[in-house]
């Protein structure tokens, strides 16, 4: 468990400033919730196995969306990654 925990971890230490900032604890945690999932997209797209299928073509895309099962709403975070390009260099593998 605690490998798990420890990115959730690291998303508060990456947002910290911003998530301290939020006085309301409902507000705080929804936002913490984003940019987790923010953070996952990313991290999925530092991946070996996506950046190989990207890199033989295949057209994978990996969409950051937040379900909140208080009103069944799905909220679009705005980041996808669809190939390497939109990938920051320094993650990207010589495959």
């Amino acid at each position: 468990i605690d490998n798990w925990i420890r990115h959730i971890k690291d998303v508060y230490r990456l947002h910290r400033q911003e998530l301290d900032a939020i006085s309301d604890e409902n507000s705080r945690f929804m936002r913490f919730v984003e940019l987790n999932v923010v953070e996952q997209v990313y991290d999925l797209g530092k991946t070996s196995i996506v950046q190989s299928a990207w890199d033989r073509g295949q057209e994978v895309h990996v969409h950051g969306w937040v379900y909140d099962i208080h009103d069944g709403m799905i909220k679009d975070l705005n980041v996808t990654l669809k190939d390497n390009q939109t990938l920051c260099d320094v993650y990207k593998l010589d495959l």
